[in-house]
């Protein structure tokens, strides 16, 4: 069977968005916590999410013409799949997806933190399906207020941070300011070495937008925001 790109993108992107409703319904009936309206909601988007799919494949069947009579007014109405993926999203609905979500948080949390900056602001489940992520560069906090050696850990410090100035990275340098020879310059070589280093673990990330401040005339990097576009980058470290 031949299909186009289109189809094929569309195909999957309805079948991982599938798999993950089923599997936040098959968690609800296990810990015994499906109630009507969380049940309406899985089930209308496991049907819009399934049946868009076949309908690329060109699957008619019995089944899928009954489906589709009795949700055709959802089905017409693409604003009414548009309000229950958001309800997919809000994590204040959905105890389970409230889980998952923070799964999702401690696995960029922990990653970041394993790349040496430390600090991840935010991290944000957006209406269409994606996550917008906030990195923070707190290079400074890899010594703990309440560390027993801070000595080594200063020594571990200079040591990530001359790796880092290897790889190219750009940091402030003005020792009027020493508070501050930790932060990254705005520069496009930055912006560029960050990008990768984010997609290399994540690789539908787009970077957005970067947050700077002016210092003696030279702009540092405060934070950068960008987002995750294919929740699949986070499947297998899931599974953990």
């Amino acid at each position: 069977m031949n299909l186009t790109n289109d189809q094929l993108e569309t195909i999957t992107t309805n079948l991982r968005k599938a798999r993950v409703v089923s599997q936040e319904l098959q968690d609800h009936l296990e810990t015994g916590t499906l109630d009507e309206k969380t049940k309406g909601t899985f089930s209308s988007l496991l049907e819009s999410y399934v049946g868009d799919a076949l309908s690329e494949l060109d699957y008619e069947s019995v089944l899928k013409a009954k489906s589709e009579e009795r949700f055709e007014e959802i089905r017409r109405a693409n604003q009414r799949i548009q309000e229950l993926e958001e309800q997919l999203a809000n994590t204040h609905e959905l105890t389970g997806f409230k889980q998952m979500f923070r799964k999702v948080q401690d696995i960029l949390r922990k990653w970041w933190k394993q790349e040496g900056f430390v600090h991840v602001n935010d991290v944000t489940l957006l209406g269409n399906g994606t996550l917008q992520v906030t990195f923070d560069f707190a290079l400074s906090m890899r010594i703990s207020m309440f560390s027993k050696n801070k000595e080594a850990e200063r020594k571990e410090l200079q040591e990530h941070i001359q790796r880092l100035r290897d790889t190219g990275f750009e940091f402030y340098s003005n020792q009027a300011n020493p508070m501050f020879t930790k932060n990254l310059l705005k520069t496009e070589e930055n912006e560029e070495l960050l990008t990768k280093l984010v997609q290399s673990r994540f690789p539908s990330f787009e970077l957005q937008n970067i947050e700077e401040a002016n210092l003696d005339g030279e702009k540092i990097m405060m934070s950068f925001t960008g987002v995750i576009k294919d929740f699949s980058d986070f499947e297998e470290t899931m599974k953990d």
